[in-house]
């Protein structure tokens, strides 16, 4: 948990500096993750290694307890995946 929410960091100093900047808050148009091991690694290749709903579940919490509280964010749009 505490990594992925260290590697928030950086990711967090850059769009606030761009909501300042443009005075603007920040919407997520996608993410998700999906229930497999390399899901931190490659988010982009779903369904790549082993299932593993324990680091999805790190994942969205480390979203939830990093960006989610930001004054600079405004919303996301949630991806889905349809079996």
């Amino acid at each position: 948990m505490e990594e992925i929410k260290t590697a928030w960091e950086p990711i967090q100093q850059t769009l606030a500096a761009t909501s300042s900047k443009f005075n603007k808050k920040v919407i997520f148009s996608e993410i998700g993750y999906a229930s497999f091991d390399r899901a931190p690694i490659a988010p982009n290749e779903c369904c790549s290694g082993n299932p593993n709903l324990e680091t999805q579940d790190v994942l969205f919490e480390a979203f939830f307890e990093t960006v989610w509280q930001q004054d600079w964010f405004k919303g996301v749009f949630w991806w889905s995946w349809d079996a």
